[in-house]
């Protein structure tokens, strides 16, 4: 098994969860443009080809229809302030036939970035996790604690256990017809 990400940012924090498998820099997957952060994920596996594990990430916020789009939609993040919030990351991969997903999920709120925020990485300065301490996961990244509250962490903490969402026959997944992300 391998897990393949484009982003250096989710390669090192891959690296930094001590994983059974190697995390590599890999092709940047198209994305289906769905709102179903599972399907999307489930599609880039099929495109990676069989045991290559992809991840997708998305932020939902409430009142908000960024989701899955949130990586060309970063701009926007800041007109939610105060709005409740969840981190989502789904992994996918195919293997005998068979893809499999499993989930991490954190909860939080859209804030407003404190301090400098130079050298973040994607929502990192606006989403502040649930419990931990006011803190948004950009400084929770400065004093090396946002693996506490990591959506990609969970995902794959639910990987190793077997805990899957999603467990099915390749066959029965049908190939996309709609549009993709931009």
């Amino acid at each position: 098994m391998l897990i393949m990400t484009s982003n250096q940012n989710k390669l090192a924090e891959f690296r930094r969860f001590g994983l059974p498998f190697e995390a590599f820099s890999g092709p940047d997957r198209d994305e289906i443009d769905s709102t179903d952060p599972r399907l999307v994920a489930i599609h880039k596996a099929i495109s990676a080809g069989s045991g290559i594990i992809v991840e997708d990430t998305s932020l939902e916020i409430e009142g908000a229809d960024l989701g899955t789009a949130i990586r060309w939609r970063l701009d926007d993040v800041e007109s939610y302030i105060g709005s409740s919030a969840s981190w989502r990351v789904c992994i996918a991969a195919v293997l005998d036939k068979r893809v499999y997903v499993a989930e991490g999920l954190v909860t939080g709120t859209i804030v407003n970035p404190v301090g400098d925020c130079t050298g973040s990485f994607g929502f990192d300065p606006w989403f502040r996790p649930d419990g931990c301490s006011g803190k948004t996961l950009h400084e929770l990244e400065l004093v090396r604690l946002k693996d506490d509250f990591s959506a990609r962490r969970l995902a794959v903490e639910a990987w190793l256990a077997g805990d899957f969402v999603i467990n099915t026959f390749l066959d029965e997944i049908p190939p996309w017809q709609g549009g993709w992300q931009k």
